[in-house]
């Protein structure tokens, strides 16, 4: 399982069509009914049933759907933590910088 294919099975749960699902995500349908497909593989469970041009969700893909948000809002999480730190470690970094170079006395 990857967060690609996370990402592509979140959009078609939310969507419920993969079509519209691979508009949103800027990608070929085949490549939605791959991921979701070799999720389904992968786990022996039917995430979707597939009725027709017309899909459902099924408990199993319910189930993956809430983890699969918490998984995400997660990673989201410790990515903008991450980018904080940084502008603080660059903000602190440069305030010594500033100070060390106008306060200090020249050696």
């Amino acid at each position: 399982m990857t967060l690609e294919q996370l990402r592509i099975f979140l959009a078609v749960a939310e969507m419920l069509h993969f079509t519209r699902a691979a508009e949103a995500l800027y990608i070929t349908q085949p490549a939605v009914s791959a991921a979701i497909q070799t999720l389904e593989a992968e786990y022996g469970v039917k995430l979707f049933h597939r009725i027709g041009r017309h899909i459902e969700i099924t408990d199993a893909g319910k189930l993956l759907q809430g983890e699969a948000q918490k998984i995400l809002l997660l990673l989201l999480l410790n990515v903008h933590k991450l980018l904080f730190q940084n502008i603080l470690e660059t903000y602190s970094a440069s305030r010594y910088y500033a100070i060390q170079f106008f306060l200090l006395p020249l050696s």
